[in-house]
């Protein structure tokens, strides 16, 4: 029977080598594995840069919120500093969704709404953003990539750089988030692997029938590598048989059989009894339903160190034998480990640490020099022989304060709000006291003893049902909390007189009278302590106070008659305030009224002008009547009149006071004549400019200027009208501007009239 034998090299580049976590994370006890986990490069060889996809899901009880970080440490022998990674070169993805990372070279800071990323040496931190609460939720599959794969802001451009040497690699994977767990990564002297086979001609010789081809393999690969065990995968092309030799050299002397001796497309071999950090040697051999086997080259992987990386776990921490200086700090670990407390004031732990070699489970160490009624921050360190160390959470605890011995320290005595019945006892202590206060009208405070037993630094105590105008003796006294009393020096302080007055008088009315009076009217107020009504009366104002105005009224009666009021005071406002007042002679704010006396004042009045034609019966002109003032002749009221042809008219002032004024009158054209001191009177008063019947009024003012004086301008305005009729400058009405009139300006000039 002939043989044909065929072999074919084929190379296959290894893109995948994936193992299991096997390690919780580092000083992280109580955190759950991460699952799932697997670390995809593009290259495995050493000393060559490879791009990193690492994948691992999250427990079902952890997720990723505001502000925590998920943390990648490679180990010793990947480039220290990562190279010339930066956060361009990052890409994470939560359930395939692209996270946004903060790309900015030289930044990369966690934002509000953006992931941070810091590489430093050997490790890779991303920091979740601050302004959501979660921003990976427990179970979710997670998807870092590191180097040239990325794809978030363009393609990456630097990768990492794999250790020089081969063999297995731990890869940790944790953060502040909770989970945590660790990748087996092979490092291969080369990452190219021949693949043979051969095929057997069938039985009878020639050429083979049929099925001529052996089954490729690809994707080989080795996972679960733990200290003493390990599992080889491949994939076949076809359904084939799975088989691993394997041993401590190439010449293997063991091998293991899987997927139950059948035929399968992906194969599985798991490897037992092995030994802690060992390179093993091994191949596939794999053949299909027609027996065409294929055989895989030589290949390496290397068990894990069976060294202890588990750091301690702490628990049971307590602080007893709590005294005024010192306290005793205890608690244990699940394997001996050393004993370490550092303690301060705050969280920096500034005074210092206590220490014990010892490597125990049960661990004590005792804090001495310290402070009474003291709060101590706290922490505990405890190492295991192989270096791991475990470090818990900052705690507290409160020294014992010492025996008080010392009563409070009373000061700053005061006695405040003092009325005429109450007032108020405050003082301060130097440490948290009751308070009491004894009190009386003598040191031996016979009126009353008040207590309060809160605990405080400043107090105050209430006195009320006091007598005004009253000196009170008193005395404080405050108690700690253990006991010990001081006792105040004898005080005293005077109470109030009374300052409260009266209420205002109510319906407070001023009303005039026919007879020239003013009738006031008001109801007293009902204060048990009302003693009169004071009532002061101005013609400028309403008095302010007691002390203003003139005196009207005092007595308790609620009405009074105001008869002093004198013409003068007529048509002017006259006011008043009501001032009820007490027995202590405290005045209310005062109740307000105000009338007016009016009185009209009617002045006929006789003018002559000179010099009319026909001599009498032809006085009649326009002319103003002044009311001015005697002392300084200034203008208060005025108005106008036009008078008869005998010379006499009438005009009326409604608001004029009737007092003694300067009075004029100018006529048209005339020069003005002043009555001075004039008495007026209410009613009618008669008022002759003529002086007896003979004095005439002079004429010749006729220019509009007004200035009271016979001048050129009057001679200009005069000229201006002859030959024509005129009320102004016919100064003889003798019905035409003439040569006459201008005869009377002549005699006239130069001539002022009153002023």
């Amino acid at each position: 029977m002939g043989e044909f034998v065929k072999r074919k090299s084929i190379g296959i580049l290894i893109a995948v080598l994936t193992l299991t976590s096997i390690f919780s994370m580092y000083n992280q006890s109580e955190a759950s594995l991460l699952s799932s986990v697997s670390d995809t490069m593009t290259r495995q060889k050493i000393s060559v840069s490879a791009s990193h996809e690492i994948a691992f899901t999250l427990s079902s009880g952890t997720a990723v919120t505001q502000n925590e970080t998920i943390a990648i440490a490679f180990p010793l022998g990947f480039a220290s500093g990562l190279d010339n990674i930066d956060c361009g070169d990052i890409d994470l993805l939560d359930d395939g969704v692209q996270e946004n990372l903060n790309n900015e070279v030289g930044g990369c800071t966690a934002t509000a709404t953006e992931w941070g990323a810091v590489v430093g040496t050997r490790t890779l931190t991303l920091t979740a953003p601050s302004n959501a609460a979660t921003y990976i939720d427990a179970s979710s599959a997670v998807i870092i990539r590191i180097g040239i794969n990325t794809t978030e802001e363009g393609v990456g451009n630097e990768q990492i750089v794999n250790p020089a040497s081969s063999g297995s690699h731990l890869i940790y994977l944790g953060g502040t988030f909770g989970d945590s767990s660790t990748i087996a990564v092979a490092i291969l002297t080369e990452d190219q692997v021949s693949v043979g086979g051969s095929i057997t001609a069938p039985p009878g010789g020639g050429p083979p029938g049929g099925d001529t081809t052996p089954p490729i393999v690809s994707n080989l690969r080795v996972v679960n590598i733990l200290q003493t065990s390990a599992t080889v995968l491949w994939d076949t092309n076809e359904p084939a048989t799975s088989r691993v030799n394997y041993g401590l050299t190439s010449g293997y002397g063991l091998s293991a059989v899987g997927d139950g001796g059948g035929l399968v497309l992906n194969h599985r071999v798991d490897l037992a009894g092995l030994t802690a950090d060992t390179i093993y040697h091994f191949n596939v051999v794999t053949a299909d339903a027609s027996g065409h086997t294929t055989t895989t080259v030589d290949d390496t992987f290397r068990t894990l160190s069976g060294l202890d990386i588990t750091a301690p776990v702490i628990s049971d921490i307590q602080v007893i034998n709590i005294t005024e200086t010192g306290a005793t700090v205890i608690w244990t670990t699940d394997e001996p480990a050393n004993s370490k407390v550092e303690y301060g004031l705050t969280d920096s732990y500034e005074l210092g640490e206590v220490s014990a070699a010892d490597l125990v489970t049960s661990h004590s160490l005792d804090l001495s020099g310290l402070l009474g009624d003291t709060t101590y921050h706290f922490r505990v360190t405890s190492v295991d022989s192989s270096n791991n160390a475990a470090s818990s959470s900052d705690d507290t605890f409160t020294t014992i304060a010492p025996a008080d011995v010392t009563a409070p320290i009373i000061s700053n005595i005061r006695v405040i709000n003092i009325t005429e019945n109450s007032a108020t006892v405050i003082w301060d202590t130097n440490e948290p006291a009751n308070s009491r206060v004894k009190y009386g009208l003598t040191a031996t405070y016979g009126l009353g003893n008040i207590f309060s037993a809160d605990l405080v630094t400043t107090h105050s105590i209430n006195l009320s049902s006091l007598t005004r105008s009253t000196i009170y003796h008193f005395e404080i006294t405050s108690s700690d909390s253990s006991g010990n009393t001081s006792v105040s020096a004898d005080q005293v302080f005077s109470t109030l007189p009374d300052t409260i007055p009266p209420g205002n008088v109510t319906d407070f009315l001023a009303t005039p009278t026919a007879g020239r009076t003013i009738m006031l009217t008001w109801v007293n107020p009902t204060d048990t302590d009302f003693a009169g009504v004071l009532i002061k009366r101005s013609f400028a104002g309403y008095p302010a106070s007691p002390a203003d105005g003139e005196l009207v009224f005092d007595g308790v009666a609620t009405s009074f008659e105001d008869t002093a009021i004198t013409p003068a005071n007529y048509n002017r406002p006259i006011y008043y305030t009501a001032f009820a007042y007490d027995a202590t002679g405290n005045f209310a704010s005062g109740a307000l009224a105000e009338a007016t006396i009016e009185v009209a004042l009617t002045l006929d009045v006789k003018a002559w002008p000179e010099k009319r034609w026909p001599r009498s019966g032809n006085w009649s002109t326009r002319g103003a009547v002044e009311l001015r003032e005697v002392a300084t002749s200034n203008v208060l009221y005025e108005d106008t009149v036009a008078t008869s042809d005998l010379g006499v008219g009438a005009v009326t002032f409604d608001t004029a006071p009737v007092v003694n004024y300067n009075i004029s009158f100018k006529g048209l054209s005339h020069l003005r004549k002043i009555l001075r001191d004039v008495p007026l009177s209410g009613g009618v008063n008669s008022l002759d400019f003529t002086l007896a019947n003979t004095f005439y009024l002079l004429a010749g003012d006729v220019h509009r200027s007004s200035d009271n004086m016979v001048n050129a301008l009057d001679i200009s305005t005069l000229l201006g009208s002859l030959s024509t009729e005129n009320e102004v400058t016919d100064l003889n009405r003798d019905t035409g501007v003439n040569s006459l009139d201008i005869n009377i300006l002549l005699a006239n000039l130069m001539v002022r009239g009153d002023e």
